[in-house]
C-alpha cells in the first residue's frame, strides 16, 4: 500500500527493520535512505517498507543488482 495524502504527515516516508531485533525504523525521507544506501549502510536483505502501513520487501528484491545509485528515489513517471 503506497501512501497517499491521507497518510498522516508524521507517518509519511520510508521505513526499515533493524537486523538485530526487527525493530521498525522511521520515517526517513528519500535522500537521507538514497544516501545510507549508497554508504552500503543497507544490505540486499534489509527490510523496508514505504509507508507506515505498507508491506515489507528487501531491497534487493526492490533495488536489484550492486548499483544502488538510484534506489530509494520515487519517480513520478
Amino acid at each position: 500500500m503506497l501512501q497517499n495524502r491521507a497518510t498522516e504527515p508524521n507517518a509519511r516516508g520510508w521505513y526499515y527493520l533493524t537486523t538485530e531485533s526487527a525493530e521498525i525504523q522511521g520515517p526517513f525521507t528519500s535522500a537521507v535512505m538514497n544516501d545510507w544506501a549508497n554508504q552500503g549502510f543497507f544490505g540486499d536483505e534489509t527490510k523496508v517498507s514505504y509507508g507506515k502501513d505498507g508491506s515489507f520487501f528487501t531491497v534487493g528484491q526492490l533495488f536489484p543488482g550492486e548499483n544502488k545509485s538510484e534506489a530509494f528515489l520515487l519517480s513520478a513517471s
